[in-house]
């Protein structure tokens, strides 16, 4: 028998539920930061941690209608292909309620309720997503805010050329051209306050390559 302890196939299920659901949805709101968010961010955590409880559920009511395959390879292929796709199951419905404040039921006034694993997550998510993204932005901000005290004493003519050495190599040209030129209308517009161009860098290019540009300018500074 593959799994000897009856428990190992729900903590299977778990862990394999935890991580794929944070990482489906870090790469899809922050895409070039989302790795970040398993440092910084608990509720990230908290996220990942409701999908697999939600998907250790799901498979332990499988289980005991006796709906799973049998088998050696499916015992490791049932909790393994529940895991990986919660995300899937949790957008399923069994059926909506709709549910109108007038007799004429409009677009503004009709709500639509879902009935199954989506009506539960969906709570869930929303509660988790907001704090996970004022973490994400909070540490940003902060990191943003200390770089430029040493980014003051720099001219942003010297800034401006020092960026485009950091952007991705296989950026078109139109999108290089485009991005600086972004850069420099943010310092322009913010008579010279270099916020809100760093924070268009990180939040296009990732912090890492932000903190690779930072290190390096101010190094060379010195």
């Amino acid at each position: 028998m593959i799994f000897e302890n009856p428990y190992l196939p729900y903590l299977f299920t778990f862990i394999a539920a935890y991580p794929i659901s944070m990482l489906e949805y870090g790469h899809r709101k922050f895409r070039k930061n989302y790795l970040l968010l398993f440092k910084i961010s608990f509720p990230f955590h908290l996220y990942g941690i409701a999908h697999g409880l939600l998907a250790t559920f799901i498979y332990w009511v499988l289980f005991k209608k006796n709906l799973l395959p049998g088998g050696e390879v499916a015992a490791i292929l049932n909790p393994l292909t529940i895991g990986l796709g919660i995300k899937g199951i949790t957008n399923l419905n069994f059926y909506n309620i709709v549910s109108s404040k007038g007799k004429e039921p409009s677009d503004d006034k009709v709500q639509i309720i879902p009935v199954g694993p989506k009506l539960v997550m969906d709570s869930i998510e929303k509660y988790c997503e907001t704090l996970i993204e004022d973490n994400h932005d909070h540490y940003l901000d902060a990191y943003i805010h200390k770089s430029i005290e040493a980014l003051r004493q720099i001219p942003p003519a010297t800034i401006s050329q020092e960026i485009q050495k950091y952007l991705p190599h296989s950026l078109p040209k139109i999108v290089r051209e485009t991005f600086m030129e972004e850069v420099k209308q943010n310092i322009g517009d913010n008579n010279g306050d270099l916020y809100f161009a760093m924070r268009l860098f990180a939040n296009q290019y990732g912090l890492n390559r932000y903190k690779k540009f930072v290190t390096h300018i101010t190094r060379k500074r010195q």
